[in-house]
């Protein structure tokens, strides 16, 4: 169940600053967050960091950073001082020629960002620590609220498959009854990503000018401390959910599992480090899917790894709280006096260079879990799951709503788009590019502006496979617009656009996270519909009484004239034009006479709106005359008797996609009227 941690203590530690670190100054007190939960009564004590021998530090002199080291300040990057070997090698020959005793977070390494020191308290003169961190909910960083009934759901694992060496897919999970036995059970988890700038040329391979590491630091906290601990953390390329009573997401190459191990009672601690070796080719598993980056042992409760081919010295390490500690979150132990305390091993945390093992990656999900036993093979029992997105690109698109025109000249729709693409996770992506999947033999898209910048000439997307530059980088928490402008046929034009982008410079685009594809939504749709209303005139005179050359009867001849006017916009498509004779108006089926004004109009149906009329005369044997044409005497009375009709056209409106009609009437005499024609 992931949620946000409700924070206790108004003893918790501001967000560290360079006067924090630079100053052993007294422990000022930060503002509460809005959901805190307080303690009532005096700060609670803080406890001095846990002290261990000299023999026992985990990081030699010869890997101090040298340099500026990035520092966390909420979800900002601050620089911190720079260390010298000079004066930490005075400092620690003193310590030791004194016979003092050096400090964990001092042992794991001097310029840590986040101090790995077995509590939460952000001390003074040192980094700063989970509780000037929480709420842990901004990009690259998560806390997961996992704690047994009935303070919350508790899901587990449970199934065979449950393995570190098979795919999530094949995991299984349940709700309901707390896993057994209590020091399984993981109350929450917590992990945070921080950028750290390392010297030139640290490492073989690595730049030759100062560049950043990428360093996760992950902690978890356990309902009961009695007896071992096994614990694992995931970190995920592909995001993994729960799904029923199963797992979605498969492992990819360089997902990592750190394994955290507290044997012998926790008088001795291990911490293993693999990436997931989906060939087979690995190390470790049943099939060795598990590739062994980094190892180390220790007595007592810090451990770091062991230089090996594959990792230098303290690439990772992992701490326990030895003594009971503050507790700065919902934590609820299984012997909870006194109350408001981390109980001694409840509590654990770690850190691990992700960039000096694996090099750029994306993870999307962070998983901590308990298991059986310390083999990388044994039963899994429970897990805190909650997304950690590295690289996290978005994308959304819409059209502007004052753009359509309709061009009358190519039957065209010309409308512009908005396309913003924006980097919501924790640091920066690049080589960011698009494709436009709607790009037709009809329809092209053209950019015409980047950010600010206009382009001129505009820049053809090309085939809606076509993957187009926008911004070498984006860096987290930001977003850049592209407009484009497209000529469619369609009205509305509804726009789908790709965007992806890769975790390292002139890197390969990477699907995990950082491609996202986004189609207008209907109201959008809507609101983009160019809104004319189309036009359409039709005028019908007699032409006059003849005899049909082929029956020889009398047939009734008429003009009509159709008109699209310029004011319409827009072309026309007839559909169709009827004839209906008599005085009823348009009644009945009607006589279609459209192919008279097809063939008239040079075989089209389709009308441009230029104001110039379509003329076409129409003949028809009338079956009977219009009533009324009798005398009083009940004699018939030729110069009265004439013949009607109506003529109907129904056309469609390209810009509008709306139907027209208009309709005119006309009557023919049997005997015109004229001057010339002698009285009876």
């Amino acid at each position: 169940m992931v949620g946000h941690p409700s924070v206790r203590g108004t003893g918790a530690a501001p967000l560290i600053t360079p006067a924090v670190l630079m100053n052993a100054s007294p422990h000022p007190t930060r503002p509460p967050y809005p959901h805190e939960r307080f303690r009532t009564g005096p700060e609670p004590r803080r406890l001095a960091r846990p002290q261990i021998a000299a023999h026992r530090l985990c990081a030699p002199l010869t890997t101090v950073f040298f340099g500026e080291t990035a520092m966390a300040t909420g979800s900002k990057i601050q620089t911190k001082p720079r260390w010298t070997t000079a004066a930490l090698g005075t400092a620690l020959g003193t310590a030791l020629t004194l016979g003092g005793l050096l400090s964990v977070a001092l042992a794991i390494n001097p310029a840590t960002p986040l101090e790995i020191d077995g509590n939460a308290n952000d001390d003074a003169g040192g980094g700063t620590d989970w509780a000037a961190e929480l709420p842990l909910n901004g990009p690259g960083e998560t806390f997961i609220i996992d704690q047994v009934p009935p303070l919350g759901t508790e899901t587990f694992f449970q199934g065979g498959g449950s393995k570190d060496d098979n795919n999530p897919t094949k995991w299984g999970n349940n709700t309901g009854t707390a896993t057994n036995p209590n020091k399984n059970n993981i109350t929450n988890a917590y992990a945070k990503a921080i950028n750290v700038q390392f010297p030139a040329s640290d490492q073989p391979g690595h730049p030759a000018v100062p560049h950043d590491h990428l360093i996760i630091y992950f902690g978890a906290d356990r309902f009961d401390n009695e007896g071992d601990a096994a614990l694992g953390f995931w970190f995920t390329q592909n995001e993994i959910k729960i799904n029923g009573n199963g797992f979605t997401g498969d492992h990819t190459d360089k997902d990592i599992l750190v394994q955290v191990d507290y044997v012998n009672g926790g008088a001795r601690a291990e911490i293993q480090v693999f990436k997931w070796q989906g060939d087979g080719t690995g190390t470790h598993g049943s099939p060795k899917v598990l590739k062994e980056l980094a190892f180390g042992g220790a007595d007592g409760v810090t451990v770091c790894n062991a230089a090996s081919p594959s990792a230098p010295a303290n690439t990772a390490c992992a701490t326990t709280n030895e003594f009971e500690i503050d507790e700065f979150w919902a934590f609820v132990p299984n012997d909870p006096s006194p109350p408001n305390k981390m109980p001694a091993r409840s509590f654990f945390e770690g850190g691990i260079d992700i960039t000096t093992l694996i090099g750029p990656v994306c993870f999307s999900s962070f998983l901590a879990e308990t298991r059986s036993s310390h083999s990388e093979t044994a039963q899994l029992k429970d897990f805190a799951l909650g997304n950690f997105d590295l690289c996290n690109v978005k994308v959304t698109k819409a059209c502007d709503t004052t753009s359509p025109v309709y061009i009358p000249g190519t039957d065209l729709f010309k409308t512009e788009h908005v396309v913003t693409i924006s980097n919501d996770g924790f640091g920066s992506v690049f080589d960011v590019q698009f494709q436009d999947n709607s790009i037709t033999s009809t329809t092209q898209c053209d950019i015409i502006k980047i950010g600010n910048t206009v382009q001129n000439p505009t820049i053809p997307i090309g085939d809606n496979d076509d993957w187009k530059n926008v911004v070498n980088e984006l860096a987290g928490g930001t977003s850049i617009p592209v407009r484009l402008m497209c000529l469619s046929p369609a009205n509305s034009f509804a726009n789908q656009v790709t965007v992806r982008a890769s975790s390292t410079d002139n890197g390969t685009p990477i699907v995990a996270d950082t491609d996202d594809t986004d189609t207008e939504d209907a109201d959008n749709v809507a609101a983009c519909h160019l809104d004319i209303q189309p036009l359409v005139d039709l005028t019908k005179d007699c032409k006059g009484l003849s005899i049909n050359p082929t029956t020889f009867k009398p047939q009734v001849c008429a003009t009509i004239k159709v008109t699209n006017p310029i004011a319409s916009g827009q072309y026309l498509d007839v559909s169709s034009i009827k004839n209906y004779p008599g005085t009823g108006g348009v009644v009945g089926t009607g006589v279609n006479v459209t192919a008279a004004f097809q063939t008239a109009n040079g075989g089209s149906l389709a009308l441009p709106n230029n104001g110039l009329p379509v003329s076409f005369d129409i003949c028809y044997e009338p079956t009977a005359a219009d009533s009324g044409a009798g005398n009083p005497d009940g004699t018939l009375d030729p110069s009265k008797v004439k013949f009607s009709d109506t003529v109907e056209v129904v056309a469609i409106g390209r810009a509008a996609d709306a139907e027209v009609k208009d309709s005119d009437d006309a009557f023919c005499k049997l005997c015109p009227e004229c001057p010339a024609c002698p009285t009876p």
